[in-house]
């Protein structure tokens, strides 16, 4: 499936339950950028991460090449940005992380927030070079399964039993993170660094199964999905304390820096 049709179906569970960043890792995102500087927010989605770079005082970009995601993005944005009329402005682009349609040397910060693995690694660490001014950031965020959580692991297996689609993050260690490769290196990315933060969300049972249901790769209807529904709600049961799953994760974030 083209990467940029994926979450047409799940706009509203997306938005609802996919977690948050812990804002340790937000200052490590935004540490040496100065305030009020331009950043692009690379597959910003329904805005999660834009109103994070807001809040720091961005004049963000917010590029997402899927129509329903942008909508909803657009209007979370405009929700949040009318309750709160010192901050920044955002500009909505429909466009992709390999093209994003941004001048040259236009951007102190680019983000991918959940997002990188959607792209393709070589083009866009080309594109964020040619987007950065010298000394620019580009930054790639991951919220990774906690398997040291004996929950997480046990989340894990029933959607491995149930995808219908190959898992993608937050499956894996980011140790092949396209900031960090050769390619970036010839597109003038360099001092490639990478820091973990503990990061934790609370869900009750509706949650846990909304949670699920946003990732690509999971049934959304039928049978395959009441099965699904069926083993989380065990699972619920089982890990839950008094109605409250705590679902763990490592969140990692990756920078390099414009040459």
């Amino acid at each position: 499936m083209d990467p940029t049709l994926r979450f047409s179906d799940r706009t509203g569970d997306y938005a609802r339950h996919r977690p948050h960043y812990p804002p340790a890792a937000v200052d490590a995102i935004a540490d040496g950028v100065p305030r009020g500087s331009p950043a692009a927010d690379i597959g910003a989605g329904t805005g999660i991460s834009t109103r994070l770079l807001l809040e720091r005082g961005f004049r963000v970009s917010a590029v997402e090449p899927n129509r329903a995601m942008r909508e909803a993005g657009q209007a979370e944005t405009a929700a949040w940005l009318a309750e709160r009329p010192g901050c920044p402005s955002v500009h909505w682009l429909d466009a992709t992380g390999e093209r994003t349609t941004l001048d040259d040397a236009s951007q102190s910060l680019v983000l991918c927030a959940q997002s990188l693995h959607w792209l393709d690694p070589a083009a866009a660490v080309t594109e964020f070079a040619r987007v950065l001014t010298r000394g620019g950031v580009a930054c790639a965020v991951w919220n990774v399964h906690d398997t040291r959580d004996a929950a997480i692991s046990a989340y894990r297996e029933i959607v491995v039993r149930h995808a219908d689609d190959p898992p993608r993050s937050p499956w894996f260690r980011n140790n092949d993170c396209a900031l960090g490769t050769a390619a970036a290196r010839a597109a003038g990315l360099d001092r490639y660094a990478v820091s973990t933060f503990d990061n934790a969300q609370d869900l009750d049972e509706a949650g846990l199964i909304g949670r699920a249901v946003s990732s690509s790769y999971l049934p959304r209807e039928g049978p395959a999905r009441a099965a699904l529904e069926s083993d989380l709600q065990g699972l619920f049961r089982r890990y839950a304390r008094s109605g409250v799953l705590t679902f763990r994760y490592v969140c990692e974030v990756h920078r390099a820096w414009r040459r």
